[in-house]
């Protein structure tokens, strides 16, 4: 070879090692070859040209001087760790974060992903059990910065508990943590370099931060003298001649068992970097859409993939450091002029908050993710009834002394006929002997297909109409069909679940019949959960709670031991889009603010407060999370509140409407609210911001009149529909006279001429009959909850208005209800059982106090004590002693509450007894 040739190999060579080894410097490869630090490297030389990934993808300030630092003098003497994100795409595999692990002595780095910051101390947890093992060195020291992942109680008492040092720097100084934060920056450098390079897309940024960290510890660094990192730490020279390019189209090797004769023996995909084992690849296939590890891969470097014109057919694959899943994929057989999905089978085991009951399934699922509109599937819409729906049947039932009855359609979406041509490949492991490359003409729907839901809901309600149902102009969802002798029967349907009620019993048991003999049913009987909400059907009317799922989400966010609030949001609480505080984690946010507004479904009394932090899911800070936070708090103590839609009241819809007058502080838009109520308990209500600003108070109060009048039309079909047709107008209070006044006298001034055309919709329904305005004094306005955040007095007396009480059954929080605490006033009598466990509910603590408080004057105490000693009770020693133990942390600022627990207890122990043991 000449030496003009031999100069240009070695060119080609030195670029193509710097794109190998995740764009590195040259100055660094060269030192690596030059003190056989690697195996496989060849004589390189430092290029002067300018590399546009680097430039695009590391380009910063220049560097600050540094000192020197001590350093450890063995592996894990110190571990440095930093936590990066959240960014603003979530990975393939669902995440928003990743987590680095550095040790000090060798500079080895270790990478794990997270969906939520709350996951970091699993996460560390795993790290220091796996490198402890690895190395047979114990992990003595840890620096990180002062985030709220890191000094968490049960962050640091671990690390107490296994006797390691917490290195924490000076309040907003991330320098102390350099280490760290600089080998962030580097990876997230590397990272970018090799994604723009490829033009690899960013959700992939998971598999680029993972190749940039296996990559680094194998490459030179200052920071260790004559060592790679991954030699410093494991002793051993690293091999480097299996390293490709990140994001180079490959072809993977498809075996024997898995194809026929004439197939083709490999498969397209692209190269996304290492395994655990140094010959094992990573590459996103781009047939199955999956991201698979294989030994036998031939690379095309310099090749790239499209990825703008494939971009819509991606689907999520996890991504998952902890396991190395190696899968292989039949080869997908098409008939010509038609398309059809793979068949796969899904394993669920899941439990979503009490909102399904919890079940093994096993089922034959079709891979929709393929489907193509327009040729696989056309129309996907399928309606679901609306809570406020289920809510106005739930207070007819009541109101009525009706009761309402449940069904569940056993893989519902099993029974639609698909209007399209589907064909789907044998499930693997079931195909028929001899004819495995035949494929299934789909006659009715598979799970998984996006058109699934639409043709069940096609099947029902071609079903429904057939049995003499007629549906609902209002509600897509709601049936009702009556019959010559008054009888009448409503329907409504979500999804597979069916509520039905009606006021004849035979026939309620013929459209049982009808449905169990048309579909494979499960009769639930009387009507007790659904959607996650509890119902309690008595005597005296229906109880809805949604108390299980509220104590789930106090268990899911860690704060079930909780200090309590009594009201959810402080008097006046104005929140704006930027602050002064830094940002929050915005997955754990979102999760927090999604779980509010469900739990608005029987809780009004948190419409307000989860309506306002739902305005800040795009960034939101500390600020936030600590009101997100507070409101939980607030759920804490009122766990068995509920509705209560009692019998015998009248029947005719009633509506309050109302808006702030300081409007939010990012646009000066105000809030309305309303509710409405039938006979008893609110049935329908929002909390809303304006989508316009009122220039004066009485502008506010006739936009939200205007919504409120919207939607009091839409009930009064619903309720028409039911047979409850409003003869009279809706009385619709305000507690506004001057909007009353605008709304019933259609003159335009100065100060009204410029309102929306839209909103003068109310003045036609007054002239219509439809509602009539009347106006309330603000000590009345029920409404006024939903609109702002009120002081304690004013909230609990709308609260109490809106027939809010708690379920007997439920567990308590330490809320006295008005109406227990009336019955504890009236007796001359009162006797109370005190077992073992007594001391553990706060709630029962504050009860026993008032029964004391007043029964001292004109009345007696009788205690029980029911296996257990009374001299636990006076000495609050035993379980009571744990119990208290337990108390004085969890109201440690207000230690008053339990020293009166604790002279409580004494007092009534001193009391004539009764002991059950004795009895």
């Amino acid at each position: 070879m000449t030496p003009a040739a031999r100069k240009v190999s070695v060119i080609e060579d030195s670029w193509i090692w710097h794109r190998r080894l995740g764009h590195l410097n040259f100055v660094s490869m060269k030192k690596m070859q030059q003190m056989e630090m690697v195996t496989g490297l060849p004589v390189l030389t430092e290029m002067k040209d300018v590399c546009e990934g680097c430039v695009l993808g590391k380009q910063h300030r220049e560097k600050f001087d540094k000192e020197e630092a001590w350093r450890a003098s063995c592996p894990l003497e110190l571990v440095h760790t930093d936590l990066c994100g959240p960014m603003q795409n979530e990975s393939i595999g669902g995440n928003r974060y990743f987590i680095i692990f550095i040790d000090d002595f060798s500079r080895m780095c270790w990478v794990y992903f997270l969906r939520n910051k709350y996951d970091t101390f699993n996460v560390f947890k795993k790290f220091k059990a796996f490198v402890e093992l690895q190395s047979g060195f114990s992990l003595k020291r840890l620096r990180s910065d002062r985030g709220g992942e890191y000094a968490s109680h049960e962050f640091q008492d671990f690390c107490a508990s296994m006797g390691m040092e917490r290195h924490l720097p000076i309040a907003y100084s991330p320098q102390q943590n350099g280490v760290a934060e600089r080998r962030n920056r580097t990876i997230c450098e590397m990272a970018r370099s090799m994604m723009i390079e490829k033009g690899i897309t960013v959700i992939f940024w998971a598999e680029a931060v993972s190749t940039a960290v296996y990559l680094q510890n194998r490459c030179f660094t200052t920071s260790v003298s004559s060592k790679t990192p991954f030699e410093a730490f494991t002793g051993r020279k690293p091999g480097i001649k299996h390293l490709k390019v990140f994001g180079c189209i490959c072809y993977t090797h498809v075996p024997s068992p898995l194809r026929q004769k004439f197939d083709d023996k490999a498969r397209k995909g692209v190269f996304m970097g290492y395994g655990s084992c140094e010959k094992g690849y990573r590459v996103y296939d781009l047939q199955s859409k999956k991201i698979v590890l294989l030994r036998s891969v031939n690379f095309s470097e310099d090749k790239s993939w499209n990825w703008k014109s494939d971009q819509e057919e991606y689907v999520p694959i996890p991504f998952n450091l902890e396991r190395d899943e190696i899968e292989d994929e039949n080869n997908e057989i098409q008939p010509d002029g038609t398309h059809f999905d793979d068949g796969g089978s899904s394993h669920l085991n899941s439990t979503v908050g009490d909102l399904v009951e919890n079940k093994h399934k096993a089922r034959l699922v079709a891979k929709g993710y393929s489907q193509k509109p327009g040729i696989d599937y056309n129309e996907t819409f399928a309606p679901v009834a609306r809570l406020d729906t289920i809510r106005t049947l739930i207070a007819l039932a009541a109101q009525k002394d009706w009761k309402l009855f449940q069904l569940d359609v056993k893989s519902a979406f099993l029974n639609g006929v698909l209007d399209e041509e589907v064909y789907v490949e044998q499930p693997e492991g079931f195909e028929l002997k001899n004819a495995g490359h035949k494929v299934y003409k789909l006659r009715k729907a598979l799970y998984g297909l996006k058109q699934a839901p639409r043709a069940w809901y096609s099947e029902i309600d071609a079903y429904l109409s057939m049995c003499k149902f007629k549906r609902s102009i209002s509600e897509a969802t709601l049936y009702i069909r009556s019959d010559n002798e008054g009888g009448l029967i409503i329907v409504s349907i979500y999804v597979d679940d069916i509520v039905y009620t009606g006021n004849s019993e035979r026939m309620l048991a013929e459209f049982k019949r009808e449905m169990m003999q048309r579909y494979e049913m499960s009769d639930l009987g009387l009507l007790h959960h659904f959607l996650g909400i509890g119902i309690l059907q008595t005597d005296q009317g229906v109880f809805i709670h949604q108390g299980k799922y509220a104590k789930s989400l106090l268990v899911k966010f860690g704060l079930e031991d909780c200090k309590l609030v009594s009201i959810p949001l402080p008097t006046g609480e104005k929140l704006k889009k930027v602050d002064e505080s830094e940002l929050a984690d915005e997955g754990l946010y979102k999760k927090i603010v999604g779980s509010l507004l469900y739990l608005t479904a029987t809780r009004p009394d948190l419409m307000y407060s989860a309506s306002l932090l739902s305005r800040f899911m795009n960034s939101p800070t500390k600020r936030h999370m600590g009101v997100a936070r507070r409101v939980l708090r607030y759920v804490q103590g009122t766990l068995s509140y509920g509705i209560d839609y009692v019998r015998n009241q009248s029947a005719t819809l009633v509506g309050f409407c109302d808006a702030d007058w300081v409007g939010s502080e990012d646009d000066s838009r105000r809030t309305s609210g309303y509710a409405f109520s039938f006979g008893s308990g609110a049935f329908s209500w929002a909390s809303v911001k304006q989508n316009t600003v009122a220039l004066s108070i009485v502008e506010a109060e006739y936009v939200s009149a205007s919504e409120a009048t919207a939607h009091a039309i839409r009930l009064r079909f619903v309720l028409d529909d039911f047979g409850e047709m409003q003869s009279e107008a809706t009385p619709l209070f305000c507690d506004n006279m001057s909007a009353i006044s605008m709304a019933k006298n259609p003159v335009f001034h100065q100060r009204t001429r410029h309102i929306n055309r839209r909103y003068h919709f109310i003045r036609e329904a007054l002239q219509e009959g439809v509602i009539n305005m009347q106006f309330c004094r603000s000590e009345e306005q029920l409404a006024d909850i939903f609109t702002k955040a009120l002081p304690k007095d004013r909230f609990k007396h709308l609260r109490c208005i809106k027939t809010f009480r708690d379920d007997p059954k439920l567990e308590r929080g330490t809320t006295i209800s008005s109406e227990l605490f009336k019955a504890i006033q009236e007796p001359r009598l009162a006797i109370v059982v005190l077992s073992p466990n007594y001391a553990s509910s706060s709630w029962c603590l504050d009860e026993l106090t008032k029964i004391l408080q007043c029964m001292k004057s004109n009345g007696t105490v009788l205690p029980v004590f029911y296996n257990v000693d009374p001299s636990d009770v006076r000495k609050q020693s035993g379980s009571f002693a744990d119990a208290f133990a337990k108390h004085e942390k969890r109201f440690r600022e207000d230690i008053d509450k339990v020293k009166h627990w604790r002279d409580a207890l004494t007092e009534v122990a001193n009391l004539s007894t009764i002991d059950s043991k004795n009895q």
